[in-house]
């Protein structure tokens, strides 16, 4: 499969979660003030499986809807998506260096910009939706459009049909599911 994504696609990946390592390993040294552990490490990674589960659930509903797609085209779009969440990272990283006396360590830990989470911050909310509510952002919805205008780009000679219903279709059905599931998972530990 490797083969059949280009090189240079490959080759923005691995720049993208070298990227997202360096802003971790600044948020650690310069925000949190602590040495460099292992957890500086689940940026990228975060990233990469994003990617991956990204690529791989495009790609089945483009199967379930009988319709071929180039692993290199989705492959592409779904990088492009994710140049957003660099630039997520990167700029909570600037707003937390020059704002970070205005929030505790906790806040700090789970600040997530743009999120549904940011509303309801100061109000006592259950445990099990504090991530599901941090998931639902701006950036989300910024990764999805950008996707479907890459994936359009790049695809036009291709003669894709329904491709944007699709990519838009499949991503938030997928999200929806993770998000009712993480809920699910957090329900059951509290019993």
């Amino acid at each position: 499969m490797i083969r059949l994504i280009e090189r240079k696609t490959l080759l923005f990946a691995i720049i993208l979660l070298n990227i997202s390592l360096i802003i971790s390993t600044l948020s650690y040294l310069l925000i949190f003030k602590s040495r460099i552990n292992l957890r500086v490490l689940i940026t990228p990674a975060i990233l990469m499986v994003g990617i991956i589960l990204t690529f791989s659930i495009l790609y089945l509903g483009f199967r379930i809807n009988e319709q071929k797609v180039k692993i290199s085209l989705l492959f592409k779009s779904v990088i492009g998506g994710s140049i957003v969440f660099v630039v997520q990272y990167l700029l909570e990283f600037v707003w937390l260096l020059f704002n970070k006396s205005n929030y505790r360590g906790n806040e700090i830990a789970n600040f997530n910009s743009f999120s549904i989470y940011q509303i309801f911050s100061n109000k006592q909310i259950p445990f099990y939706l504090i991530y599901p509510l941090q998931t639902l952002n701006l950036w989300e919805v910024a990764n999805l459009t950008v996707m479907v205008i890459v994936f359009e780009r790049i695809s036009k000679s291709a003669g894709y049909i329904n491709s944007k219903s699709i990519i838009i279709y499949t991503y938030l059905s997928s999200m929806f599911i993770y998000l009712l599931f993480t809920i699910f998972v957090n329900l059951s530990l509290v019993l």
